[in-house]
């Protein structure tokens, strides 16, 4: 289980991650029951799924060469655009939570306006 992956500050944190309109999902390998028990040791509200086939975790690249799941955190906006990657599998190290919190201040601050065409345009 990546508990260690969600010790202090996260939990101190979600206050700030809430206040960008942000959700935290995790996605662990293990089965239904042991993920419920995961986010019961949370002690912050995030959504804990189960991925005991490993299918998620492959189609993001969240697996080390050897298909062994990897620690991986993913920055999306509201479109689901990436917008940073850090995977542990791929040598990353992942991220201070002052990272994830400028990285989600700054999606926060982006305005609808600022993201979508005006115009078609005939390239």
């Amino acid at each position: 289980m990546p508990t260690a992956l969600f010790s202090a500050p996260w939990p101190s944190s979600y206050g700030e991650i809430a206040e960008t309109d942000s959700e935290v999902v995790v996605v662990v390998t293990e089965s239904v029951a042991q993920a419920d028990e995961f986010k019961r040791k949370m002690h912050f509200p995030v959504s804990v799924l189960s991925d005991t086939n490993m299918r998620v975790h492959n189609m993001v690249g969240a697996s080390c060469a050897q298909a062994v799941p990897a620690a991986a955190l993913y920055i999306t906006d509201r479109f689901l655009e990436v917008f940073a990657v850090w995977r542990t599998g791929t040598g990353d190290r992942l991220p201070d939570i002052s990272d994830v919190l400028s990285w989600l201040t700054y999606l926060d601050s982006q305005c609808p306006e600022c993201t979508q065409i005006e115009c078609a345009t005939d390239d």
